[in-house]
């Protein structure tokens, strides 16, 4: 027996989330590899205390109705909440306020390149050598937030920011390309256009894509934040979402698919080399990701030698 408000439980309320993203509970069967049967007893729980349809079952799938458009908007508020805490105590976890003596704290984007990070770190290591170094490794969106309230010494940023309190310091322009495996058509292509890599049937998409991101910050001409952005990605994999074979945060997951000829993907320069793919620049549009070097202006300790950095990071 379920009680008062039970059924509004994250794992149904997940459950309700995915088939209204699909659009069938076959869809979300597999995209959670949860039997359907499952799916359905859940979605009819829901209905059952609500007392209101939530879906409208036809020839073209399931469609929300005005009550589950309502309960849409409540759960993906929810789940907005949810990430949110996660991401509170997981920052708390790393950055515990127990503030270690002669202790420097950097961060850096999961989007940078492997090659990167580590120049990024041999450099910092050999340039504080009496210090304790601390690491962080999030998305930009939160190393942008770490180093206005002063969590953190030190970040490299992929994103552009528009804090007041954050001197930011540019390091190098990192150009998209489109990455796929030997023997592709695009091989002998003289000229790629985005329309050409869309027109692909097999795509290998990361969750954190920035080329989506500048491409529409491009478009609006304005700062995109961290909701928006999630919009966007949500937004892309239900339109597109047909063609994607895999859906990933990491790099090296990434480049094998691309590498062994599951899909081709747009990724930055330094991911394709870092990873030996072969690729080439996206003649239209021409977009590439800016990478900063960002602290609080108002704490942070030491003056980093810039030039030094830059000619690192290029090695």
């Amino acid at each position: 027996m379920i009680n008062k408000h039970e059924f509004l439980n994250p794992k149904f309320l997940n459950y309700f989330l995915v088939v209204a993203d699909k659009g069938s509970i076959l869809a979300a069967s597999k995209d959670l590899r949860i039997s359907q049967p499952s799916i359905t007893r859940s979605i009819k729980i829901i209905e059952f205390n609500l007392k209101k349809k939530i879906f409208l079952r036809g020839k073209k799938g399931i469609q929300l109705t005005e009550e589950g458009q309502i309960l849409y908007a409540f759960a993906k508020k929810r789940e907005i909440e949810n990430q949110k805490i996660v991401t509170n105590i997981k920052s708390n976890t790393l950055l515990n306020q127990d503030k270690v003596k002669n202790q420097i704290t950097i961060g850096f984007p999961s989007t940078l390149s492997t090659l990167h990070k580590d120049h990024f770190i041999w450099f910092m290591k050999d340039y504080f050598k009496d210090k304790r170094l601390k690491v962080v490794e999030t998305n930009s969106f939160d190393l942008i937030k770490l180093i206005k309230n002063n969590k953190i010494n030190y970040a490299i940023s992929s994103l552009p920011q528009e804090e007041e309190n954050i001197i930011k310091d540019f390091l190098f322009d990192d150009i998209f390309c489109v990455a796929f495996a030997k023997g592709h058509k695009f091989e002998k292509s003289k000229k790629i256009k985005l329309k050409d890599v869309q027109s692909e049937s097999n795509y290998v998409f990361r969750d954190s894509c920035e080329f989506l991101y500048y491409k529409i910050k491009d478009e609006k001409n304005e700062i995109i934040n961290k909701q928006e952005f999630n919009n966007l990605i949500d937004i892309r994999k239900k339109n597109r979402g047909h063609s994607d074979i895999i859906y990933t945060e990491n790099e090296n997951t990434s480049s094998t698919c691309i590498k062994q000829g599951l899909g081709v993907g747009i990724i930055p320069e330094s991911i394709a080399q870092n990873n030996a793919l072969i690729y080439k620049p996206i003649d239209e549009p021409k977009i590439s990701r800016q990478i900063y070097l960002i602290r609080n202006k108002n704490t942070f300790l030491f003056d980093i030698n810039l030039n030094t950095l830059k000619k690192i990071l290029s090695l």
